[in-house]
């Protein structure tokens, strides 16, 4: 169980992460949507609630993406959704 000191106290850390960098990059309502596509789909995969299943789906993602990005390029990305959708069929 997350206690509500540690959960403020990690946004008042995420908050301050992101008023050192915003005058670095251009902040938008859409940053990290690729990263949040990938996490989703990978504890899916790894199944919801099995921390080991998702930590194993981590590895199988990440050794397909590379190798697939150095065979077929720029559609690396959606190696990520055709699998989910074939281990969900």
């Amino acid at each position: 169980m997350l206690s509500p000191s540690l959960a403020l106290l990690s946004a008042f850390f995420y908050g301050l992460a992101g008023y050192a960098v915003s005058p670095l990059i251009n902040i938008n309502p859409r940053m990290g949507w690729t990263t949040i596509m990938v996490m989703f789909a990978t504890v899916v995969l790894g199944g919801l609630g099995s921390v080991e299943g998702t930590i194993i789906a981590g590895f199988i993602y990440g050794t397909v993406e590379a190798f697939a990005g150095h065979y077929i390029g720029a559609q690396r990305a959606l190696i990520l959704y055709w699998h989910m959708a074939y281990s969900l069929i």
